[in-house]
């Protein structure tokens, strides 16, 4: 199905496929700042920041 041109996905059965997978080799997930889901997210802030950089976003107006 879609809405405004976007496939509409079960987020109860996306969650509970991401959750069969932490929990794999985690504790079920909670929160970002925790657990093993911080070492597979910590690559975004420093590619952010890189981005940021390579863009010169500072001097945009």
């Amino acid at each position: 199905m879609m809405a405004h041109g976007l496939e509409i996905i079960d987020f109860k059965a996306a969650f509970q496929r991401f959750q069969s997978l932490i929990t794999a080799f985690d504790a079920p997930f909670t929160r970002f700042d925790e657990g093993l889901i911080v070492a597979w997210e910590s690559y975004k802030p420093r590619v952010r920041a890189e981005a940021l950089t390579r863009l010169d976003a500072d001097s945009w107006t």
